[in-house]
């Protein structure tokens, strides 16, 4: 024992860490460099979540998340936030002033580590969001899902946490976050606030399922009527994570969690390691279009967008929107999952409003502008980013005789700024190393520029004849003759 005590000082005097949380476990106290959260769920209010924290702090302010989708709740999620109470660990009230949106400032004092004790009303769960209630909350009256930067007040140290919850016996819980060893089963590691914030979960009764492909674990949780489409919906989202886990083979042992439920609309939210989507229409066999493709796109930006580190956001909203779409359309064909003929229809509808958009409607705002607002200049974020897309695909394809595409491209893109945030000018570099020609000139007008993709050309060499009416945002494709189809059967990966 002494021994052990020698060692554990030395080791604090050594490493000079300045900020320990204490909990109680099992009548002892265990010192720990994270915060903590106990969730406290009753069954007869499941609406009404109870907090008890310890949060280690360094100045004199607590903040929650300020991002609330809502204009109704001009305090954000602050809004349903009640009966805080902040003491030191001894018990010692500590008094507090709510100043502004998201932000307590507590009264001076030399405490590292503040309990806090609050509740949340998660009635907002019952409403509809404009925005779509995946960026919110939702409750079929048997299960909660919420989005994670509902429940945590947090100081402005961004350390690790561990978040434990109790629940009613026999409920689920689905977290994208990893159990704790020693711990009891729901007990989780959250290794930094973005993960704790920029998160979602659930519990009740709903459909949990777990499923495994490699180092990458999926928690699915099927909400409602959703739950007897669990079959279905689970066969294609393993093959769309196989496909992705097939150009992202170095992907880390990850814990994601993917949520449905129906709604009024068709939407979809990725956040850090989940996402949540809404269907409008129950799946099924001839509408996995919609779903599929959804679904498709919201899982790509567990790659494109957060493991591939941006150093601006708004920049790589093109990159990041454009791929997403591309990967998800061309796995849905390449995977068998919808018939050639529904994806040409696709690919009509995505090439014709970006013609449209760029060649008639707007021709002063660039690829990387329009990220700063994608919801005006969505045709530009979206449309214009598949097309780039495309084109890179076939440029790649091209220059390499075959031997790299796209694919190459965005594992480099995920072996290289995984760690390391990318600039604009890293991904024009990384692509002209793939490719093995210079592409500098081809962003500077694309993507860079204003100037319109010559379609034509690109769909040419895929082995289509383009008809179009700019004006109208129509576009039709005609497949050649099976001698005249070029780089087609290369371009969907179909193996000779």
């Amino acid at each position: 024992m002494k021994l052990r005590f020698y060692i554990l000082l030395v080791f604090i005097c050594t490493f000079s860490f300045s900020v320990f949380a204490f909990v109680g476990l099992d009548n002892t106290h265990e010192i720990l460099t994270y915060d903590t959260y106990e969730i406290f769920v009753d069954k007869k209010e499941p609406l009404r979540v109870h907090v008890s924290a310890e949060v280690r702090i360094k100045g004199d302010t607590l903040y929650m998340n300020p991002n609330c989708p809502n204009y109704d709740y001009p305090e954000g999620w602050t809004s349903f936030v009640k009966d805080l109470t902040i003491t030191t660990l001894k018990g010692k009230p500590v008094s507090y002033e709510y100043v502004s949106k998201s932000k307590w400032v507590i009264e001076p004092n030399r405490e590292e580590v503040l309990k806090l004790d609050y509740e949340v009303d998660l009635s907002f769960t019952k409403i509809r969001w404009d925005v779509g209630n995946e960026q919110a909350g939702f409750t079929d009256g048997k299960s909660v899902y919420t989005v994670s930067k509902a429940l945590f007040i947090y100081s402005n140290m961004d350390s690790a946490s561990m978040v434990s919850f109790n629940l009613p016996s026999q409920w689920n819980l689905a977290v994208p976050w990893n159990l704790m060893k020693d711990r009891n089963e729901y007990t989780f590691y959250v290794a930094n606030r973005e993960t704790l914030l920029e998160n979602s979960l659930v519990y009740g009764d709903f459909h949990l399922e777990k499923i495994q492909h490699g180092a990458f674990q999926f928690t699915l949780a099927l909400l409602g009527d959703a739950r007897k489409d669990s079959e279905l919906f689970n066969s294609i989202l393993s093959k769309i994570t196989r496909a992705y886990l097939k150009i992202f083979d170095k992907t880390p042992t990850s814990n994601y969690l993917v949520t449905m439920f129906y709604a009024a609309l068709n939407d979809g939210e990725s956040f850090n390691t989940s996402l949540t989507f809404t269907l409008k229409d129950p799946i099924n066999e001839h509408n996995k279009i919609i779903w599929a493709n959804q679904m498709a796109h919201e899982l790509f930006h567990y790659w494109n967008s957060d493991l591939i580190i941006a150093e601006n956001r708004t920049d790589r909203q093109w990159f990041s929107e454009g791929t997403a779409e591309y990967y998800a359309n061309m796995t849905l064909i390449r995977e068998g999952i919808i018939p050639e003929s529904i994806f040409q229809n696709k690919v009509e509808k995505v090439l014709g409003l970006y013609q449209n958009y760029r060649g008639w409607r707007e021709g002063k705002t660039s690829l990387l502008e329009a990220g700063k607002n994608k919801g005006v200049h969505r045709f530009l974020v979206y449309n214009g980013g598949w097309a780039v897309a495309m084109a890179l695909d076939i440029e790649i394809i091209e220059n390499s005789k075959g031997q790299k595409n796209l694919d190459d491209f965005m594992r480099s893109m995920f072996d290289k700024f995984s760690t390391t945030p990318y600039t604009y000018q890293d991904l024009v570099e990384t692509a002209s190393i793939v490719a093995g020609t210079d592409l500098t000139d081809f962003f500077a007008k694309y993507v860079e520029g204003t100037e319109l993709l010559p379609l034509n050309e690109y769909l040419g060499k895929l082995g289509y004849t383009m008809l179009d009416i700019i004006y109208e945002a129509e576009m039709y494709l005609v497949k050649k003759s099976d001698d005249q189809l070029g780089l087609h059967d290369t371009w969907l990966r179909k193996k000779p």
